[in-house]
């Protein structure tokens, strides 16, 4: 009977991973944008992979700020241009590769804390949901901070549980999130306020020593460049810091309630009910608290916290907020729908049953349709305005951050060599 049930589950992952797959890879050039981030990442590679230029800083924090995140994710992109011959396909394969290892390690996780049913939606959700396509499909270094912020939730858990010996990865992909993103900042705070739940044993202190070796010496790269630089970037961020902070205002913390929820209401844009977002958290602290879920506090805790801490110390801050800044969110958020959805479903309420069936086969025609009906200028766009002007004996000269710049440097230095 067991084997049969495993049987049963397996299929219905690898159903689902055949659906992810084509909403993820169907039209691959004509749905993958080629941008300022992605071209940035294409010069990066060539300069690793032509030029022998081995970057000790990845790129800038934030635009304009001269400061910048861990190099890292540059070296994860070369390969792909190497076994592309730099075709800006590979930008296109790299956000998929993303969102694969996104995908499978969503399930497992998601498994060993809720169970095989949140999993199983969730990883559905996942392959369908448009407002996640439409992120996927943008290949940059914000491609994994969801799935690294879900393995620092998923390790944090574990830790503020008993076990001890799980800050060693906490601390390697808290110091990993620093290759990511600007956003990573987050995560020390949260750890931090979650530390009074940390087991208080021996073992706790020597893990927390090796985490933290672990931890700098995901920095070290950017150290190494600061000494190199005489401070430069520090001084660049210390200065960005100084005129962006404005200290703690309430009315600043709730203009910025729509903002700090956003990632809740994304998945609800699609039926044009964005309001049901601020459902969720306490839908599924319900569902939560009437699971069979041991140290569901705990769960519970951690969950408001990556709500919270983004919230309040965007609330800091007087500078532009764009809705990535809370992408570390996005998969707890995705995890909580599928949890209440299984709730549902598992309830001996039929009404309750049929409508989260209701929801989920409405859920699925409309972002459906959405992905169907969806088109932008990818790949293939900029590819043709190239080749039009090398026919019509036209030079594209370098400009930073244009597309067709980079699209010209290959065709014409590259494949004619």
């Amino acid at each position: 009977m067991k084997n049969l049930l495993k049987k049963k589950e397996l299929l219905f992952v690898l159903l689902i991973f055949l659906v992810f797959l084509f909403t993820r890879f169907y039209q691959l050039e004509e749905r993958s944008e080629f941008r300022w981030d992605q071209v940035d990442n294409a010069w990066a590679a060539k300069d690793i992979l032509i030029d022998g230029k081995l970057p000790l800083v990845g790129m800038v924090a934030k635009q304009n700020t001269g400061f910048y995140i861990g190099p890292l994710y540059y070296y994860f992109v070369a390969p792909f241009y190497w076994l592309f011959n730099f075709d800006p396909i590979a930008s296109a394969v790299i956000g998929r590769v993303a969102s694969i290892i996104t995908f499978i390690i969503l399930y497992i996780v998601t498994k060993k804390i809720f169970g095989k049913a949140t999993a199983l939606l969730t990883i559905l959700l996942y392959a369908l949901s448009f407002f996640i396509i439409n992120a996927d499909a943008y290949q940059w270094p914000i491609n994994f901070i969801p799935i690294v912020s879900l393995l620092i939730f998923y390790f944090l858990y574990r830790v503020i549980s008993g076990n001890e010996k799980d800050i060693v990865p906490l601390s390697i992909f808290t110091g990993l999130s620093f290759h990511l993103n600007f956003t990573a900042v987050f995560f020390p705070l949260i750890i931090a306020l979650s530390s009074p739940f940390f087991p208080r044993t021996k073992k706790t202190v020597r893990y927390l020593l090796i985490g933290l070796l672990l931890f700098v010496l995901f920095l070290v790269p950017n150290i190494v460049y600061e000494l190199q630089n005489k401070g430069t970037s520090t001084s660049h961020m210390f200065s960005y810091i100084d005129s962006y902070y404005h200290g703690f205002h309430l009315r600043r913390l709730f203009q910025l309630t729509s903002l700090a929820f956003i990632e809740y209401k994304a998945f609800f844009s699609v039926f044009n009910a964005e309001w049901i977002g601020f459902l969720v958290l306490p839908l599924f602290s319900i569902s939560l608290w009437l699971s069979n879920i041991t140290k569901k506090y705990l769960l519970l805790f951690l969950n408001i916290l990556w709500l919270v801490v983004p919230w309040g110390v965007f609330s800091l801050y007087t500078g532009e907020i764009t809705n990535y800044y809370f992408s570390l969110s996005i998969l707890l958020v995705l995890i909580n729908i599928a949890f209440i959805l299984a709730t549902l479903l598992q309830s001996k309420n039929l009404t309750f049953r049929i409508g989260a069936v209701l929801f989920v086969v409405l859920f699925a025609y409309i972002n459906i349709t959405k992905f169907f009906s969806f088109q932008i200028q990818g790949i293939d766009y900029h590819k043709e305005q190239v080749r039009k002007k090398i026919m019509d004996g036209n030079k594209i000269n370098f400009t930073q951050g244009d597309p067709q710049s980079f699209i010209y440097y290959i065709y014409k230095e590259r494949l004619e060599k």
